[in-house]
This record gives structure tokens, sequence and C-alpha cells, in this order.
């Protein structure tokens, strides 16, 4: 699992997360997304890279949304037809999300890796 972190088209906060968000690297995960450098009251966090993704994964989005919102930030998907997708609307979750069409405007040539 890797994560990059850069701002789309209206300088909002954009991660895009590959790989597998699962059991295995739930933990790092979380570490990782609690240290983001969040300016603003939105996040968006792009899944569609992900791989696989389990209930501990669904579990961690749930929880990052709660803290983020706790903090007054508001947390969009990006979520294309896939595994976290599949993940998402088995578990009931997705509902719980904002979602944004299309994808993100993501230049990797411009993202930090947060990995």
């Amino acid at each position: 699992m890797s994560m990059a972190l850069t701002t789309n088209a209206d300088s909002t906060p954009c991660v895009r997360l590959d790989g597998a968000v699962d059991v295995g690297g739930a933990f790092a995960l979380r570490s990782s997304l609690t240290e983001l450098p969040i300016e603003g009251n939105a996040l968006v966090v792009d899944l569609g890279c992900v791989e696989r993704m389990d209930a501990a994964g669904v579990q961690l989005l749930l929880a990052f949304d709660a803290w983020l919102k706790r903090s007054g930030v508001s947390l969009s998907l990006v979520l294309p037809e896939g595994p976290a997708r599949r993940a998402l609307e088995g578990s009931g979750a997705l509902a719980r999300f904002t979602l944004l069409e299309g994808e993100t405007d993501f230049n990797p040539g411009d993202a930090g890796d947060a990995r």
C-alpha cells in the first residue's frame, strides 16, 4: 500500500491510495493518514487505485472520517467501480461518505510520497 498527497484544481488536499487497504496495512495507514498536513476544511481521498479492501480498510475509513469531522474537516471519496467500492457497498458503509464523480486532477509529478 502506498499513499501520495497533492492538491486538486481547487487547492483541496487530495490523497491517492493504491495497493491493498486491508488488515495487513491498516495500522500503518491510520498513522500516515492522521499525520497528514491538512490545511482547510476539506480532504479528498482517491480510492481508484486500491487493489484490495477488507473490513479493516472499511473500518479505517469510517474512523478517519469521524476523526476528520471532529476536526472540522469534511471527507470526500473518489470511488470508481472496483474493490474499494465493492467493500464499502458490501459493508453498508457507502452511504456514510460523500462521493465525487470522475477522477481527481491528481498529478503524480507534483505529489509528495507519504508512504
